[in-house]
C-alpha cells in the first residue's frame, strides 16, 4: 500500500458530503413538493464510510474498506404508504427511486395509522450531541493494535490451569463515520454526523480433552474509549479458560445471578414485552401493563439518549422526534410504552419519541459487585452465557441453555456442563433481590449482574 488508507469523520462530511449533495437534496424536496399526490413524504440520505479487519495468526486475513451512499424515500399517498432505496448520489437514480416509492405507495393497502407525526412535534430544536470523534484512523494503526491483541490474548497470561493451551481464532477492528440527512414533509431537517469503533478477539482453550471456545467484544464512539488492549485479551483469557472442566449438577431449585454481559438480556426481553408492537398486536405477557408494577419497589430505570460520548446516543428516534430523558420504571412500576409514532395512533397514545427503544439505560443498584451476590447465598449457579431460543414474551415462559458456574459459600467450584434454565417470566422479574454496580460499559444498557432467589435448573 504506497500510502496509508486513513478515515475520518471529515473524510465522510467534507469530501463526500458537501454542499452540493445538500443543495442536490433541497432541490429534490422542492421536487416532491410539486407532485400532488404525494400527501406526505419523508427521505434518509446517509453517507458511510467504514474499515475493518480480522488478523488471524499476525496475518491479516480479511480487510474490508466501503463507502456507501444511500437514500431512502417514503410517500404518503393518502393513507397509502410506499418505501423505496437507491444506492449513490446520482440525480437520475434519485428520480427513479422516488416514482419507484409513489407506485409502491397505489399499489398498497390503506392503513388510517399511517402518518407523519404533526408540524408542532417538528418545532424544537434538534440537540448537537457527542457522538462523532473527530479522530482519524488509518488502516495500519488498525493492523497494528489487531496483531498486538492476538498476541497478548494468545500468551497465557492469567492464573489458568497448568497445561492449559490457548489458540487464537482472530482478533477483529473496524472504525466506521456516518452522515445522515433526515427531512420530512412536516418540518424535519436534521443533519447527524456519528461514530463508531469496535473490537473483538476470539480464543480457543485446549486442556486434555477439554475444547472450549469464547472471546470478548466492545464498541464505543471514540476510538481512544476502546479498552486497553491488555485488559481486552485479560478479560477474553479469563472467559475461555474459565470454561474448562465442566461438571454436571443436580437437578433441583437454585439461586440464579446473570453475569453483566447476560444481566442486560433481561432488561432488554422487558422493553420488547413493552413495546408498542407488542402492545396492539396484543403478543405480550405484560399487556395492559402500564401503570402496573413488574419489578421490586426498589428498582428504578432510566434512559438518557443524550449522554456525552454515549454508545447509543442519538438526538432522534426514527420518526424523527427529538429524543429525551425517560423514567421508565419508577419504584417497580411500568411509566410508559415504547411507542413509535405508529405505535402511539394505534394504542391512542402520545408519542415520546422511543420509536427505536431505549438508547443508554441506567437501574438502580443495591449492591456493589458478583462477588458480593455470591456470599449472599450458600450455593448458587452464575450465568455466564445463554444458548437457544426460549423465550416466549407472549406466554411469558423462559427455558435456555445456558453456560456458567457453581458457586459455594462465595468461591468458585466449577463450570457447568448440559444446563437448562427455566421460569414463569412475571414473578420473575417481580422476585429480583439485586442489582451489582459491575456493568461492563460495552453496550448502552449499563446493566450489572443481576440476581434472582430461585429458578428451576436442569441438567441432563
Amino acid at each position: 500500500m504506497k500510502n496509508d488508507f486513513i478515515i475520518s469523520a471529515r473524510s465522510v462530511r467534507n469530501e463526500h458530503t458537501s454542499e452540493k449533495i445538500i443543495s442536490q437534496l433541497r432541490n429534490f424536496i422542492d421536487l416532491i413538493n410539486t407532485r400532488s399526490e404525494c400527501t406526505d413524504w419523508e427521505i434518509t440520505y446517509s453517507e458511510e464510510d467504514s474499515l475493518s479487519l480480522t488478523v488471524r495468526n499476525s496475518l491479516t486475513e480479511e480487510c474490508m474498506q466501503s463507502a456507501t451512499r444511500q437514500l431512502v424515500i417514503n410517500v404518503l399517498i393518502g393513507a397509502q404508504s410506499g418505501t423505496a432505496t437507491c444506492l449513490g448520489a446520482q440525480w437520475s437514480d434519485w428520480l427513479e427511486t422516488l416514482e419507484h416509492a409513489i407506485g409502491i405507495a397505489q399499489l398498497s393497502q390503506p392503513d388510517p395509522f399511517h402518518a407523519l407525526p404533526p408540524e408542532q412535534y417538528f418545532s424544537q430544536p434538534i440537540p448537537t450531541l457527542e457522538i462523532c470523534s473527530p479522530e482519524e484512523v488509518s488502516f495500519q494503526s488498525l493492523v497494528n493494535r489487531a496483531i498486538d491483541l492476538e498476541k497478548i490474548a494468545s500468551g497465557l497470561q492469567g492464573h489458568h490451569q497448568k497445561g492449559t493451551r490457548l489458540q487464537s481464532d482472530g482478533a477483529s477492528i473496524g472504525a466506521d463515520f456516518h452522515w445522515i440527512v433526515r427531512a420530512n414533509s412536516k418540518g424535519l431537517w436534521a443533519i447527524i454526523p456519528s461514530s463508531s469503533f469496535a473490537q473483538s478477539v476470539s480464543l480457543l482453550a485446549h486442556l486434555d480433552d477439554y475444547h472450549e471456545s469464547d472471546g470478548a467484544y466492545e464498541y464505543c464512539r471514540r476510538f481512544t474509549d476502546l479498552k486497553n488492549i491488555d485488559t481486552f485479551a485479560l478479560l477474553a483469557q479469563d472467559r475461555v479458560c474459565g470454561k474448562i472442566g465442566k461438571k454436571k449438577i443436580p437437578t433441583g431449585n437454585y439461586p440464579v445471578i446473570f453475569s453483566p454481559r447476560c444481566a442486560r438480556g433481561w432488561i432488554k426481553h422487558l422493553c420488547s414485552a413493552l413495546s408498542g408492537r407488542s402492545q396492539y398486536l396484543k403478543s405480550t405477557f405484560l399487556l395492559d401493563y402500564c401503570d402496573k408494577p413488574i419489578l421490586p419497589q426498589w428498582v428504578n430505570i432510566s434512559d438518557n439518549p443524550h449522554s456525552p460520548w454515549g454508545k447509543s446516543s442519538y438526538p432522534i428516534d426514527s420518526d424523527g422526534l427529538v429524543t429525551r430523558p425517560h423514567e421508565f420504571i419508577v419504584d417497580g412500576v411500568v411509566k410508559e410504552y415504547l411507542l413509535s409514532y405508529y405505535s402511539a395512533l394505534r394504542l391512542n397514545r402520545t408519542p415520546n419519541a422511543l420509536g427505536d427503544g431505549l438508547k443508554n439505560v441506567h437501574m438502580t443498584t443495591n449492591i456493589e459487585s458478583l462477588n458480593e451476590i455470591v456470599k449472599k447465598y450458600p450455593q448458587c449457579i452464575v450465568v455466564d452465557g445463554v444458548m437457544g431460543n426460549g423465550v416466549n414474551l407472549i406466554q411469558g415462559s423462559y427455558s435456555q441453555g445456558i453456560e456458567g458456574f457453581l458457586y459455594q459459600n462465595g468461591e468458585k467450584i466449577h463450570p457447568l456442563q448440559e444446563v437448562t434454565i427455566a421460569t414463569t417470566l412475571l414473578p420473575f422479574y417481580q422476585s429480583l433481590e439485586y442489582h451489582a454496580n459491575d456493568a461492563e460499559g460495552d453496550s448502552g444498557f449499563q446493566i450489572g449482574s443481576l440476581a434472582f432467589p430461585m429458578m428451576r435448573v436442569s441438567s441432563q
